[in-house]
């Protein structure tokens, strides 16, 4: 149950901005040593709503395909964005799959689910890279990064250091690295490095004292920034990773002064986000503006589809809200005669074509820098 709990809390987290988006004046509520924010929730008083007009740069609608059962996916399921494509990273019993993100059109699976030669269990992390045509797969329990081509088909595989748990990963295909983080067990060598795509490691950090003893917990790298971050549960601080120097660094900290408490801290380009989700402390999100340490705890409304309660979440610079029909068209009928303007548009789109048997709808935006 916990897990379960923590999962629905880390696909609804949702953001907030700088500074410039705030509805009223915030106090300072951060306290900065060297590189890294240290924030007390128990001293946060203010509350503020933030507009999610003010966070991205606009909105996108789109409706996957219907015609093809194979192109059904699971509300929420993270998605990896690129100009033209979108890949849904899939479950231990479904395989990734490749969408065109402008039609909305099935391209293929991404590989099978198995203990088969080019198989995985389930994909903790992918990526898009359109310049060679490629999707790459990061699976659970394996040593193996998956490079799968645009017609679903497994073309290559790059031996890594260590098996991972729950891990993610950003790639350099022109420089021949990868850039792999790890929640590490008792075995594992690094909880983050750096390697070539032979398997030799170029630097890392090592896996001590970053161990954990059972799957309990989960590993975060939400690729909102430039910043490799990385952010484990059983920490209590967000972390950027330097490849070049191999150092693993605090930049955002929560101090629940001896309390006993579950959350979840995230980077946007201009904030630090916290979800307290569980524990002896109060529940709720909160914000901290990197440069004035300003914030609070905060609501978010989505303006742009008539104040609608969502559970979208950001991940890889994106806004990105997976939804199946049946749920978005409850939310979305009692606000369709209040919404106006482009709200209103969006809403009547949705409800006059959606059906409640069909695909999954995508809400998509990008995150403003």
């Amino acid at each position: 149950m916990k897990n379960l709990y923590l999962s629905l809390v880390i696909f609804g987290i949702i953001g907030c901005s700088s500074s410039d988006n705030k509805t009223k004046s915030l106090p300072v509520i951060g306290t900065k040593s060297g590189s890294n924010i240290t924030v007390i929730p128990a001293q946060v008083k203010d509350t503020t709503e933030l507009l999610l007009s003010e966070l991205i740069e606009d909105v996108e609608i789109i409706r996957l395909e219907n015609n093809n059962e194979e192109a059904f996916i699971r509300g929420n399921t993270p998605l990896a964005i690129s100009q033209n494509y979108i890949a849904a990273r899939g479950d231990m019993s479904t395989p990734a799959k490749l969408f065109n993100r402008k039609t909305g059109a099935f391209i293929a699976n991404l590989g099978h689910t198995g203990r088969g030669q080019g198989e995985y269990f389930s994909i903790t992390n992918l990526k898009i890279d359109e310049r060679s045509a490629s999707v790459y797969l990061l699976p659970m329990m394996s040593d193996k990064l998956l490079r799968f081509g645009f017609d679903g088909n497994l073309t290559n595989s790059y031996p890594l250091v260590d098996v991972i748990n729950k891990g993610a990963f950003k790639i350099d295909v022109e420089a021949q690295r990868i850039t792999v983080a790890n929640m590490p067990f008792q075995n594992s060598k690094y909880v983050v490095w750096t390697q070539d795509f032979d398997g030799k490691v170029i630097n890392g950090v090592d896996a001590v004292p970053y161990t954990v003893t059972n799957y309990d917990g989960e590993m975060f790298h939400r690729d909102n920034t430039t910043n490799f971050d990385l952010f484990l549960t059983s920490q209590n601080s967000l972390w950027n990773y330097d490849d070049q120097t191999n150092k693993l660094e605090s930049v955002f900290s929560i101090d629940l002064l001896g309390k006993k408490g579950y959350y979840v801290l995230v980077e946007l380009p201009t904030i630090y986000m916290c979800s307290i989700f569980g524990g002896d402390v109060p529940r709720g999100n909160l914000f901290v503006d990197k440069e004035t340490m300003e914030g609070g705890w905060y609501k978010l409304t989505n303006d742009l589809l008539g104040g609608i309660n969502d559970s979208g979440f950001f991940w890889s610079g994106y806004y990105q809200w997976n939804v199946e029909p049946l749920m978005l068209i409850e939310k979305l009928e009692p606000l369709r005669e209040k919404a106006t303007g482009k709200a209103r548009e969006r809403i009547d789109y949705i409800l006059d074509n959606v059906k409640e048997d069909d695909n999954n709808v995508i809400i998509l935006g990008k995150l403003t820098q």
